[in-house]
């Protein structure tokens, strides 16, 4: 069993969305010192998930020192970041996936556009060919004609 230590009760139950399209959420770790529901919190850490970047990032604040040491604290702190993980970088990584996807389809669309491309110019150039072959035999039988 944990030691409770300082705080009677620690919550990891919010999370301020309000920068979520910028790339992080900040998880608060409030902390209360006696049962008394009128009693009012105080926030001792956050969790900060930065996921802007090809690789998450989870960074830790503490706004009470004791919190670092504190077993409870801790405890509550660890299983934030993986609710932050679960909800938040899952749901990130599927987004990365789908825009890593969309690039390459939209590479993968350029080089077939350049294929297409030098396929057209080859084609072009066999005509060419075609063309030249033609009337390299014409003109054979022209001058054979002439010499008969």
């Amino acid at each position: 069993m944990i030691d409770m230590g300082k705080w009677t009760e620690i919550r990891n139950d919010y999370v301020d969305e309000l920068n979520y399209n910028e790339g992080n959420v900040t998880m608060s770790i409030d902390a209360w010192k006696s049962n008394d529901d009128n009693a009012e919190g105080i926030s001792i850490a956050e969790i900060k998930l930065t996921f802007d970047t090809s690789v998450p990032i989870i960074e830790i604040s503490y706004k009470d020192n004791d919190a670092k040491k504190d077993e409870y604290a801790q405890e509550m702190i660890l299983e934030g970041i993986e609710l932050l993980k679960e909800n938040y970088i899952s749901v990130w990584y599927i987004y990365y996936l789908k825009e890593e996807w969309k690039m390459m389809v939209k590479n993968l669309e350029d080089v077939i556009k350049i294929l297409n491309n030098q396929q057209k110019q080859i084609n072009d150039l066999k005509n060419i060919v075609v063309t030249l072959e033609y009337d390299n035999v014409e003109l054979w039988k022209r001058l054979n004609q002439d010499k008969r």
